[in-house]
């Protein structure tokens, strides 16, 4: 005659195969939160690791660097968009050159000593260009080249993403700034891909870059 003294035991046969089950759904209960904790330690942290040191990392390069880019300026009253397209190299430290092909051609670099643009076949000092004009080139440059220690002190910053795949949203913090944006979001790889500006006033700009390289 079989023995059957381990079903009397609690988890035998007397409380019936739903205390067997019990005991499997609570060893499986176990595994799950050991992968979870486990997939905690060793995958989360390289993906919440990214922030924005690290993307000025990405983005600074010692070597110059190039592209190409389309603008969009939509402003109140104008049925539709502005558009411009061009070219532009930045030296870092140094120089940006920004030249726009289309509508018209018109090429300008800002150095540490201010604004020059090109006209009669040579470069000339531009001495009556606003602050605007020069504000605006220097967003470009930082933005472009990662040197984001300036917009720190107007800028509130939000990242998300990772450095394949990233984006940027400024919301402006000083005064200064709260006067001319409303916000400003940057999306990106290695290097900025796409730029949009919404404005105080309610008027916006998009700008996209492509063909970006470094060095040469």
């Amino acid at each position: 005659m079989r023995d059957l003294s381990w079903a009397k035991h609690p988890g035998g046969l007397e409380n019936g195969p739903r205390g067997v089950w019990q005991g499997i759904r609570t060893g499986l209960k176990q595994v799950s939160r050991f992968l979870l904790v486990a997939a905690l330690l060793f995958v989360a942290p390289s993906a919440m690791a990214f922030d924005v040191g690290d993307l000025q990392k990405l983005l600074q390069k010692e070597e110059q660097v190039q592209g190409q880019f389309s603008q969009a300026r939509y402003l109140r009253g104008l049925p539709d968009p502005l558009r411009s397209s061009g070219d532009f190299n930045i030296v870092p430290g140094q120089s940006l050159l920004w030249h726009v092909r289309s509508p018209f051609e018109y090429k300008v670099r800002m150095d540490a000593e201010g604004l020059e643009h090109w006209a009669d076949g040579r470069w000339q000092r531009d001495r009556q260009t606003g602050t605007g004009d020069r504000a605006q080139l220097a967003f470009f440059r930082d933005i472009i080249g990662g040197r984001f220690e300036s917009l720190s002190q107007h800028f509130s910053m939000q990242l998300s993403g990772d450095e394949k795949r990233w984006q940027l949203h400024l919301t402006p913090s000083s005064v200064l700034m709260k006067q001319i944006f409303a916000a400003i979001d940057i999306t990106g790889d290695a290097y900025v891909r796409t730029v949009k500006i919404a404005e105080a006033q309610g008027d916006r700009m998009e700008l996209e870059f492509s063909a970006l390289s470094h060095g040469q």
